[in-house]
């Protein structure tokens, strides 16, 4: 029959396409047109239709029997009024919402597995933490909230398991969770629940409020029953590169021959290679004390010459002498010396030099494991990583490198350098898991957050420290005005001057930047920079925790209690960076995560187009509010 009105499948703006998305778009269309092809082709041949405490139908065809007779009884007859495509945090899918019920999916090897038909309410009469959309409990926060499942009584009728919600994470039907009773005591109140659990996921599965109690006298908190937060041990690792900061090296001539003649502070310096020492001392003792390492490298103690290398470079200022020193030691096979070299032509930003060296490294039948590691992380960098002389991206070589390290695992000629070992597994686990753009985020954000100092002094430009594929025009340079504790509030922003002070805060102006996704990024990190310093008053609006590693929700107090668990698989919660590339013009889409005690979790949606090193457009697409939040806080 014709409907008397128009009717549509809306879609949450700015929500991710994803297959949960497209099951449920294609479910309300078929309920709107009559037609259910294409619902059909998304089925699995044995899929379980779950109307909520009522029946299951299972296998193609009962399924879309159900749908069909369901459209006849609410849709010819003008009962359901809309359908939206919205995103729930119960299971971090999209679902299909229809005024008050909710249809949720759970899809394997790209069909449809299960379907469940639900109340969005579960008990609209209690409203407590029943919301289908909303985050359920996180199974370790509730925990001491539980009890063996009631008996039925003369106030409630036995529990029922069949046609319940199953675990949308591992498929586990109602009937095989486990089932408990529960008790949430606040204050005066207090709340009794049914909470199913998967044995398999370890998860709430559902959370039935039955009973809310008004205690006559508030119970007191040391005896409370609540759910307590429950956060997991934060891993925060960020693979870096070695020897950017340090020189390296032993201890090669302690307790040998080549120092007997030696005594007090002079044989000290030459034992411990004590690179104050020697730089303190008085050049008649020093040449003794360079004598004896001279002596041990003519017989071959290639230690010896690394250090003395590292010490003419270094402390006497002697690039030639001591880049001879260390390429001796190098050729006799000094792990010390290769890395050293590697770090002195990176700081001479010799960058094509310092690749042709870990290639050589590479090919050596003893190559330092650290110098393997910086190969491994320039293939697996490619160009989000400035200068890198490695320009095309392989993850396969990073980790084919990163086993050869782990197969010298236990081998005595690698004991000093035993600490890859346990890195290069890190770098393992970091490359399936881990996210280049928001390890950069992080670095940019520990200074915004804790080395502010450093972006204000004038003439500095400590803000390319970390952005380091922006950089300025010549004779330009950036400074940072922080926010006054004036008037009705203020934000604090970035601004370019020149030679005579002529501020501008138009910075994209000034900006020059490598056309790279990371180039792209660091383009919004900079843009983002307000969000992270100070603010005054109003200017607290903007005010944002970046989401750049999953457990860093735990660290948001109105999220402290919720099984997060589904939300952190997702791809939509981390940043990043698609980059296009048409004629002149590269275009970068830019997502990323953050939270704001005003908006809630936000996944943000930036364009910025680059042509010729300049920044051309920078656009704010959309916001797709993945948890709607607001503190209650009104300026």
């Amino acid at each position: 029959m014709e409907l008397e009105r128009k009717l549509e499948v809306k879609m949450q703006e700015n929500i991710p396409e994803s297959p949960y998305s497209s099951a449920a778009k294609a479910l309300g269309n078929a309920l709107i047109s009559g037609n259910f092809d294409e619902f059909e082709s998304l089925l699995s041949e044995e899929v379980e239709n779950i109307v909520y405490s009522k029946e299951t139908h299972k296998g193609k065809s009962a399924t879309t029997d159900y749908w069909r007779g369901w459209r006849i009884r609410y849709v010819e007859t003008n009962k359901a009024k809309s359908f939206e495509v919205v995103f729930s945090n119960y299971y971090s899918n999209a679902c299909l919402l229809m005024e008050m019920m909710v249809v949720m999916f759970l899809i394997k090897d790209s069909k449809i597995a299960k379907i469940l038909m639900i109340q969005r309410h579960l008990n609209p009469m209690i409203c407590h933490h029943d919301d289908i959309l909303d985050f359920t409990f996180d199974l370790k926060s509730l925990e001491r909230c539980l009890s063996d499942l009631r008996e039925s009584n003369e106030i409630f009728e036995p529990v029922i398991k069949e046609n319940r919600m199953p675990c949308l994470t591992c498929g586990k039907p109602s009937e095989e969770l486990e089932w408990h009773s529960s008790l949430i005591q606040a204050g005066i109140h207090g709340y009794s629940s049914i909470v199913s659990v998967c044995p398999h996921c370890h998860k709430v599965v559902e959370y039935y409020p039955e009973m809310r109690t008004r205690y006559i006298e508030p119970v007191d908190p040391k005896e409370a029953k609540y759910p307590i937060p429950h956060r997991p041990k934060k891993k925060d690792y960020n693979p870096k590169l070695y020897g950017i900061r340090n020189f390296e090296g032993g201890e090669p001539l302690k307790g040998t021959k080549y120092v007997e003649d030696l005594s007090g502070e002079m044989r000290q310096a030459a034992e411990e290679s004590n690179w104050f020492l020697l730089s303190n001392m008085g050049r008649q003792d020093f040449e003794k004390v360079r004598k004896c390492f001279l002596t041990a490298i003519d017989d071959g103690i290639y230690e010896a010459a690394n250090n003395l290398g590292v010490f003419s470079y270094n402390f006497e200022s002697k690039a030639d002498e001591g880049k001879m020193l260390l390429r001796k030691a190098v050729d006799g096979g000094s792990h010390y010396a290769m890395l050293n070299l590697f770090t002195i032509l990176w700081t001479e930003e010799k960058y094509d030099e310092a690749g042709n060296l870990l290639e050589e490294v590479y090919e050596n039948p003893s190559p330092s494991l650290k110098c393997l590691w910086n190969k491994a992380f320039f293939h697996y960098m490619g160009e989000d990583y400035t200068h890198n002389p490695f320009k095309k991206k392989s993850i396969g070589t990073a980790k084919m490198i990163l086993n050869i390290i782990l197969d010298k695992e236990g081998n005595s000629a690698y004991d000093e350098e035993k600490d890859v070992f346990k890195a290069a597994k890190d770098f393992l686990a970091y490359i399936d898991e881990g996210n280049i753009f928001a390890s950069k985020a992080k670095d940019y954000h520990w200074r915004i957050k804790v080395n502010l100092d450093s972006l204000k002094k004038k003439g500095n430009d400590a803000v390319f420290y970390d952005l380091d594929a922006l950089s300025l025009e010549e004779g330009y340079h950036m400074g940072l005005r922080t926010a006054e504790q004036s008037g009705m509030g203020d934000e604090s922003n970035f601004y370019v001057y020149d030679k005579n002070n002529q501020e501008d805060r138009d910075l994209l102006k000034y900006i020059h930047v490598d056309e790279t996704p990371m180039g792209a990024w660091q383009i919004y990190l900079l843009m983002t920079s307000p969000t992270l310093l100070p603010t005054f008053w109003h200017g607290g609006y903007i005010e944002r925790t970046f989401i750049l590693k999953g457990d860093e929700l735990y660290d948001v107090k109105a999220l402290n209690n919720y099984d997060l668990s589904d939300l952190l698989k997702q791809k939509m919660l981390y940043p990043e960076v698609e980059f296009e590339m048409n004629s002149d013009i590269k275009t970068a889409q830019i997502y990323c995560c953050y939270w704001n005690e005003w908006e809630g979790l936000v996944r943000e949606h930036i364009e910025i187009q680059l042509q010729n090193g300049k920044v051309t457009s920078y656009e704010e697409k959309g916001k797709f509010v993945i948890y709607k939040y607001h503190c209650g806080i009104y300026f």
